[in-house]
């Protein structure tokens, strides 16, 4: 674990209309929590929460008016799609120093509270994070988390999920020069990259990050990449690992979702995904 780092914690996926997007990943076959609401801010989210520690946050606006998360305003300006990946610390205090030390400018300390609107009264959840300085992660927005109270994030009806998924296996993200970002993440990752077509991948500590070059993407993935509505950088694809791929598939179908099957991989295309692809692979 370089640096504090645990890995992926959640993904951040930004929303136009909170309870559609909660619709929408419903139909394709997520559970979602209840509404998760910042205290003291104009942002809300329902989240997949997997059981392998990870989970997607769908992020939108309730108060226009009140304080938004950072970048959050502009970012749907562009239309919807993955915003920011958020990674774990078991000690953010710790990781602090660390980062420090490796000359990744992070942030003070903050805490937030999240309220989960549980049917059974609310919810508190706490967290302790900060921000990686964006001159150590190029390309990206990344923050580290430590999880205050990880006893409220979970219930098992809200880590069940119909169609089978998981974990977070990897993230996508769409950029215009790889090699020009690969020593950037190998210090902050304390971890050998691997080469693929197009680009790089790297270990997080939880899942990976790849990084391709958007041509590539446009290549690999005809039809989904162009719809995509942020330039690079972006983060263009989640990829989960599911337990039933046949049960992944038959929601897809169900929901009248547009996507490919290619051998042990799903496509979802992202206009039915709240502008990201999604990817099922068996695992």
């Amino acid at each position: 674990m370089a640096n504090g780092i645990d890995g992926i914690d959640h993904a951040v996926v930004a929303v136009a209309d909170l309870a559609h997007a909660k619709t929408q990943f419903e139909r394709l076959g997520f559970t979602t929590t209840p509404r998760r609401r910042m205290v003291g801010w104009g942002t809300a989210n329902h989240s997949v929460m997997f059981d392998d520690k990870d989970f997607i946050e769908l992020l939108g606006v309730v108060d226009p008016a009140a304080f938004l998360t950072p970048g959050l305003a502009d970012f749907l300006a562009g239309g919807e799609g993955a915003m920011a990946v958020t990674l774990r610390a078991n000690d953010v205090a710790a990781a602090h120093d660390a980062l420090s030390r490796l000359g990744a400018d992070p942030t003070p300390l903050n805490e937030v509270t999240i309220n989960c609107e549980a049917p059974d009264g609310v919810v508190p959840q706490s967290f302790r994070w900060l921000k990686i300085g964006e001159a150590a992660t190029p390309d990206m927005y990344l923050m580290l988390v430590q999880p205050l109270t990880p006893q409220n994030m979970r219930r098992p009806a809200w880590v069940t999920h119909a169609n089978g998924a998981r974990r977070i296996r990897s993230m996508t993200i769409a950029v215009n020069e790889p090699t020009a970002l690969r020593a950037h993440y190998e210090r902050l990752f304390g971890a050998a990259a691997r080469p693929i077509a197009g680009g790089f991948e790297i270990f997080t500590g939880h899942g990976d990050f790849r990084f391709l070059t958007a041509a590539s993407l446009a290549e690999d993935y005809v039809g989904y990449a162009a719809a995509i509505s942020h330039p690079p950088p972006a983060i263009a694809i989640l990829t989960l690992e599911t337990d039933n791929l046949a049960a992944a598939e038959a929601c897809l179908v169900s929901a009248g979702a547009t996507h490919e099957s290619l051998n042990d991989m799903i496509r979802v295309a992202p206009e039915d995904a709240c502008g990201v692809i999604l990817e099922f692979v068996a695992g």
